[in-house]
């Protein structure tokens, strides 16, 4: 009785606005939150959005009169007093403010809970980095068997995100079957897939099971630098040899871009040096286009 179908993931394709999508229902252009990165009006600044800047409520807030535990969730933290358990996932800058109630921080201590793999020990060492892995992905499958237990809940929300982080830094193991960590790769596969099936074999009948992904993975042939490609084309006017980034745009610019790939014109009104009447701004589009 179920059913099976590929999913679009939102644009940009990107865990912060994807995941965001995925709590809400809504699409960045609702919800506010188009990368991990932004640029508040006024300025050329960088932000950092979090859930704070959420512009849409969450399935749990707006179905409030359910009790919910939300576990791991990407660009939810900091968490907020709900009807349940909230535990965020990256970027969650410290445990104090990543978990509610706070008084659940001590057993997830007690377990060895962690918010993220160590992705600076992928930079080091292979072994290092899979060893972190694993051990990121005990803690969570305690603390999920934990909560199932002892925590009363109408819906649970667990994502596993050991699986991105797998696919970011050994691509190349899981296409190359010769490849050293090849079975290490189609392990944690396996190993995830283990706890989906346990998970499956707790449920009554009457309740839904859900699986989904934000995104999706491929290898990388190629990557291109939007703003320089901007730049060599006369919209982005800025001295490449500044180390100022934003702050370096010039007078004369009508285009920049955010990561990942994020084109915004630089309009009157909007941005301290803004160039872009109303009047230029479909033209420019279809320029751009």
């Amino acid at each position: 009785n179920g059913l099976f179908t590929s999913m679009e993931s939102t644009i940009p394709e990107i865990s912060s606005p994807a995941w965001s999508s995925i709590i809400t229902g809504k699409n960045p252009g609702e919800h506010g939150i188009f990368g991990f990165t932004d640029m508040p009006v006024g300025t050329y600044r960088l932000s950092f959005p979090n859930f704070n800047s959420l512009k849409a409520q969450p399935f749990w807030q707006e179905k409030s009169h359910l009790q919910s535990v939300i576990m791991n969730v990407p660009s939810t933290f900091p968490v907020k007093p709900m009807n349940g358990v909230h535990i965020s996932g990256f970027v969650s800058l410290d445990l104090q403010r990543s978990v509610y109630p706070p008084s659940l921080i001590p057993k997830l201590e007690e377990l060895e809970y962690k918010i993220d793999v160590d992705a600076s020990k992928a930079h080091k060492s292979a072994d290092l980095f899979l060893k972190d892995l694993g051990k990121t992905l005990e803690a969570r499958i305690k603390a999920y068997r934990y909560l199932w237990e002892e925590a009363d809940w109408d819906v649970f929300m667990l994502v596993f995100t050991g699986t991105d982080r797998l696919s970011h830094f050994l691509w190349d193991a899981y296409e190359d079957g010769s490849h050293r960590y090849h079975s290490d790769f189609l392990n944690f596969f396996h190993k995830i897939d283990e706890i989906v099936e346990e998970i499956e074999n707790r449920l009554h009948s009457d309740d839904l099971l859900v699986l989904l992904s934000d995104h999706g993975f491929e290898s990388t042939r190629q990557d291109v630098n939007i703003n320089f490609l901007l730049r060599e084309s006369s919209y982005l006017k800025t001295d490449p040899k500044s180390r100022r980034g934003y702050a370096e745009i010039g007078e004369d610019t009508l285009a920049f871009a955010l990561e990942p790939s994020r084109i915004y014109l630089n309009l009157k009104d909007k941005y301290p040096k803004g160039s872009v009447g109303k009047e230029d701004y479909a033209s420019l589009l279809e320029d751009l286009s």
